[in-house]
């Protein structure tokens, strides 16, 4: 991908691929919550023709590239590019023609409805999946949760699925789908963060997750007593940028990092590392332990 080339993609995709939807059209201008730091009330537009950005709360701009090299926490231009690359996939070409800016698209709702939150059972199809995996539902109860809910073009059809609460108030979840189940996310987009819960003489361990069946595992194996470390899930590589934002406000001990193997997760890694040792913060990165495996859990289950 050219410098050009990666400047003709229209900024709404690329945010659609990292998981954010605009909440509000303002004269052509779509308006966001700001993808690369923490803020409640939306200050980051775009151009209408979807090719420009600007963030009120940090006076930042720019286009596609200059938005990449802050939400991909990269320094260069050929990072940036391939960071947009990873992003978006291998298939998205990016168009070589001019196009006419793209009519204002009103927000989107929300894919799902979600209708109940219930505890986790030991029994039933959730129970059943998650010991497939190798992962005990009694170690998992006291963060996830049984889901339904239902398509926003489809009311009447209800779904079941097991979730994960996330800063946004939304639910990273596994949807049901007979005996399988595949990844969705149910309201917002965004990082599950668990704080540890007893007495700290100073700031808790924090293992840090790509995904929930990583998470899922290490209570499995590990159940540590008294809420006496953090949780961080990222829920898919294209969060680091939160996830970065989100250990800024924090103050931080030890962080043990969980990462998948391959590149994507490498790539987290690094990131994390970098930033992490700017700081000065003591890092244990575990990924000797499933060395030969995608992740801990394909380890865990061999």
């Amino acid at each position: 991908m050219s410098i050009a080339e990666a400047k003709s993609i229209p900024l709404d995709a690329f945010l659609e691929a990292l998981g954010h939807r605009p909440v509000k059209t303002i004269r052509g201008e779509l308006w966001y919550h700001c993808p690369f730091r923490p803020e409640r009330t939306p200050s980051f537009k775009l151009a209408p023709n979807r090719l420009a950005w600007f963030d009120h709360g940090s006076g930042q701009g720019g286009n596609i590239l200059d938005l990449a090299l802050q939400c991909g926490q990269v320094s260069s231009l050929p990072q940036a590019l391939s960071y947009l690359q990873q992003v978006l996939g291998s298939v998205f070409i990016p168009p070589t023609t001019p196009t006419p800016p793209p009519m204002a698209r009103p927000p989107q709702p929300p894919a799902y409805v979600l209708h109940s939150v219930l505890p986790l059972g030991r029994q039933g199809a959730h129970a059943t999946y998650l010991r497939a995996r190798g992962i005990a539902p009694q170690a998992v109860a006291p963060y996830a949760r049984e889901l339904t809910f239902s398509h926003r073009d489809r009311p009447a059809a209800r779904l079941e699925g097991l979730g994960l609460l996330n800063q946004a108030g939304g639910y990273e979840a596994r949807l049901r789908r007979g005996a399988h189940y595949v990844k969705t996310c149910i309201g917002p987009k965004d990082l599950s963060f668990f704080p540890a819960t007893g007495p700290q003489a100073g700031p808790a361990p924090l293992h840090v997750f790509e995904g929930a069946p990583d998470f899922y595992t290490y209570l499995t194996r590990e159940l540590p007593p008294g809420g006496q470390q953090s949780y961080l899930i990222l829920h898919g590589t294209a969060q680091t940028a939160r996830a970065l934002a989100l250990l800024a406000g924090m103050p931080l001990g030890l962080v043990v990092l969980w990462c998948q193997f391959g590149a994507a997760g490498q790539g987290v890694e690094a990131q994390l590392v970098a930033y992490l040792g700017r700081r000065g913060v003591g890092v244990r990165s575990m990924k000797q332990l499933y060395a030969g495996y995608a992740d801990l859990n394909a380890w865990h289950m061999r």
